[in-house]
């Protein structure tokens, strides 16, 4: 007893964040027989993440952009030869430098990358860079935090749909999630994404309000702007987890306003023209998207 005593003296003069994560950990360690779960996120100062929306364009235009690419008819797209070859186009020698320079071996075939996965009954598909996958470290009211530090707010019509979920916090066994697009014209202008478990096969709208740390981010490590056979423009890029990734050329007016070190959050692409690029790549400092095609594997 004396010694929880001494214990909670010597919090005397600390922030109440701290005192309520010091509680936090003292009952879990008390009531799971010594098995220190997760406590719920901190949120830490803004200079360990990277502004949401520092680069974004003016409202009304991203809005109107967005408009646009949902009304895209993604089968002309797909069956868009020219498309395709940029897509599956070998890494730029820069590109391909920098990711060797990362990875520090040879890098492996493009045939890994290129493969492309089903997701477990959600019918959503990812090329095979892991970071697709995440875990959530808490949930709290309306906002889920995942492992990156990033937090989603949550539509308060799907709250519901979260009582079963399990995290980091609350199980030796914690679901998977994946981004996505929220597809429901009613409110994606407002909640542009969704988190989908891939263990119940639900998925909630989201919007990210806090963008992960900088200490656990990925961020694009090169960059550059390349032209198909047509002359249109698309986006290569390398993060700096080595993997390289080319993005759909519809998708410029998002990806072509990127910049080297924006941190980037890695999801499936549910939308225009899935079949053939099967990632979303949701840019944190212009707060967008594009859909990508990953060609090197970290």
């Amino acid at each position: 007893m004396s010694h929880w005593f001494e214990v909670l003296n010597n919090t005397q003069g600390i922030n109440p964040m701290n005192m309520k994560n010091l509680f936090f950990n003292i009952f879990a360690i008390t009531c799971c027989g010594g098995m220190l779960i997760a406590s719920p996120a901190v949120e830490n100062s803004e200079n360990e993440r990277s502004p949401i929306g520092e680069n974004a364009l003016p409202k009304e235009e991203a809005n109107a952009l967005l408009t646009e690419r949902f009304s895209q008819d993604s089968s002309l797209i797909e069956s868009d030869e020219n498309v395709k070859d940029a897509l599956s186009a070998g890494p730029t020698y820069a590109n391909l430098m920098a990711s060797s320079s990362l990875l520090k071996e040879a890098p492996m075939s493009d045939s890994a990358a290129l493969t492309s996965l089903a997701l477990p009954a959600t019918g959503l598909t990812t090329s095979g860079h892991p970071g697709v996958f995440k875990l959530a470290t808490n949930i709290s009211g309306n906002k889920v935090y995942l492992e990156d530090g990033s937090r989603w707010k949550i539509h308060s019509a799907d709250l519901y749909y979260m009582t079963n979920w399990y995290t980091t916090a609350n199980s030796f066994f914690p679901d998977n999630f994946v981004i996505a697009l929220n597809t429901d014209v009613g409110s994606h202008l407002s909640y542009r994404y969704c988190i989908v478990n891939q263990q119940t096969q639900v998925a909630v709208r989201a919007e990210i309000n806090l963008a992960p740390l900088k200490s656990l981010r990925r961020y694009i490590y090169s960059y550059a702007w390349l032209t198909d056979n047509y002359g249109h423009l698309y986006v290569q890029l390398c993060l700096n987890d080595g993997s390289v990734w080319n993005m759909l050329s519809s998708d410029f007016p998002f990806t072509g306003v990127w910049n080297v070190n924006d941190t980037v959050i890695i999801g499936s692409n549910n939308g225009l023209a899935n079949s053939i690029a099967p990632n979303l790549l949701i840019n944190i400092n212009s707060n967008n998207f594009g859909a990508g095609l990953c060609i090197q594997l970290p």
